[in-house]
């Protein structure tokens, strides 16, 4: 009798909080790391323009911003006369429009 009692207790314990002590996994895809890079590649290399033509193509100067942030560093759509510009790819990259393919992102950049 003593055993069962003790066996109900444990097993109490057990069902009331199965997670306890399990840490949660967060996964995180190889091409979701690629394709942040590839943001944080684009955003040095718009911070980088020293002589400014990026930010004139742009028609507005650049602000300083952290390479997580995913504010819009890159300006405003209204901003830009051109279709396809590193703003257009930067947004593109933050909402995930590659699918993870570097080779699509530079085949943008290259344009």
């Amino acid at each position: 009798k003593a055993v069962l009692s003790v066996l109900k207790e444990v097993t109490e314990g057990v069902q009331s909080n199965p997670n306890k002590g399990m840490k949660k996994k967060i996964v995180i895809s190889i091409s979701d790391i690629i394709m942040k890079q590839c943001r944080i590649v684009l955003r040095r290399a718009a911070a980088a323009d020293d002589s400014k033509v990026f930010c004139n193509l742009l028609g507005r100067k650049l602000i300083n911003s952290s390479d997580n942030d995913d504010e819009g560093l890159l300006g405003t759509p209204a901003m830009v006369a051109r279709p396809l510009d590193f703003r257009t790819i930067d947004l593109r990259l933050a909402s995930g429009a590659y699918g993870g393919s570097c080779e699509a992102f530079l085949e943008d950049v290259r344009e």
